[in-house]
């Protein structure tokens, strides 16, 4: 079940990348979870669509369901924190991206590690928490960037932004 669920939902995806389809990709969003409301995957998958169309509120509701029926997966925490950085919520990218670093760190995982660090030391800075921002910096590649729904941000940039500001013990663990 949860294969054909995937195949489906992958197929709206297609269509929203190949053909700019949104409408037909949510229908289907919309179809798979008509069939089965407690699938997390098609409310991630739903999730993006949204994004995608710039409605990152819709984006940010469903991720968060799918957050309530699987609260286990990093990437679901990530892609929350994200929206919200985008949405200006710098405390709620906080709480998001440690918690997808706790679960990444438990799962012995590291796909989305650096870009939980990433968004948790931008949102530092955003909220004036200059240490907390430069420590965050400390796991994050020297050539990273990412583009957000605001441009370009980069380590570089935050550094540059810190660099004078001294990291405190608790900070240097």
């Amino acid at each position: 079940m949860e294969n054909q669920i995937k195949s489906r939902l992958e197929s709206a995806i297609s269509a929203v990348i190949e053909r700019k389809d949104h409408t037909a990709a949510l229908s289907i969003c919309d179809e798979v979870l008509a069939e089965n409301p407690v699938s997390d995957y098609a409310y991630r998958k739903r999730a993006w669509i949204y994004s995608d169309l710039g409605d990152l509120e819709k984006a940010v509701s469903d991720i968060s369901v799918a957050i309530q029926l699987n609260s286990n997966q990093a990437e679901y925490y990530a892609l929350r924190g994200r929206w919200y950085f985008d949405l200006g919520r710098f405390q709620q990218v906080i709480l998001d991206q440690t918690t997808a670093i706790e679960i990444e760190l438990a799962n012995k995982s590291f796909y989305f590690l650096e870009t939980a660090y990433f968004f948790r030391a931008a949102s530092h800075l955003s909220l004036g928490h200059l240490s907390e921002a430069k420590a965050d910096c400390k796991h994050v590649h020297d050539d990273f960037v990412i583009f957000t729904r605001t441009g370009r941000l980069s380590k570089e940039f935050i550094m540059s932004l810190v660099a004078d500001v001294p990291l405190t013990d608790e900070d240097d663990a």
